[in-house]
């Protein structure tokens, strides 16, 4: 009870606006805190989802990437979870594709190695991320993307194969289809990234 209080309190510093994205069970809010210029992504999500939005937050506090979505704080009141994140002022892949249909190929390749390099730091921090998506990549102020959705996430040491396919035993059919799951690279295939710059280089 005194946690449910001290999280309505700290969520009335707070100004929420406009909703910016809805999922099943959680609507995110463009947000400010009082009194300051600073803008946030507010997520709103329904407390049946507890579970995944603690591993949400797990796997936000322990990458710290430009290219995975900055996490600041999170709170629980009495009907919902909040979560307190970057604000993207680009909004997600998917609606970009949604509105452009295709892009050129130098945006394709930018974008392809913003994951590639985002994606190689979130293994290294010991998670898959098991939702990959274009409504779960976000695109900051500079067209930079950026990783979010983290509720399947799963650590690298419950990954039971090291060839890409992770145990699905709790995952229907149905989702299945819909999810593209990333295992660690095998030793054979790895190489060295460094940089987004050095993905891009045609040398």
């Amino acid at each position: 009870r005194r946690r449910v209080d001290r999280s309505r309190r700290a969520m009335d510093r707070y100004h929420i606006y406009e909703a910016i994205g809805r999922g099943k069970h959680s609507v995110v809010y463009k947000g400010r805190r009082k009194k300051t210029i600073q803008y946030y992504a507010i997520k709103s999500v329904d407390k049946s989802q507890r579970q995944r939005v603690l591993q949400e937050v797990q796997v936000l506090r322990a990458t710290s990437h430009p290219g995975v979505l900055r996490f600041h704080a999170w709170y629980e009141t009495q009907n919902h979870l909040w979560l307190i994140l970057e604000y993207c002022v680009g909004g997600d892949l998917l609606s970009l594709l949604r509105q452009d249909l295709s892009l050129p190929q130098a945006s394709i390749g930018a974008f392809g190695a913003d994951l590639v390099v985002s994606l190689r730091t979130l293994h290294r921090h010991g998670h898959v991320h098991c939702d990959l998506k274009p409504s779960n990549v976000l695109i900051d102020e500079d067209g930079r993307l950026k990783l979010c959705g983290f509720g399947l996430a799963r650590r690298v040491a419950d990954v039971q194969s090291s060839r890409g396919t992770p145990s699905q035993a709790r995952v229907s059919p149905r989702e299945r289809s819909n999810r593209v799951c990333f295992s660690p690279i095998p030793p054979r295939f790895r190489y060295r990234i460094r940089s987004r710059r050095s993905l891009l280089s045609t040398d």
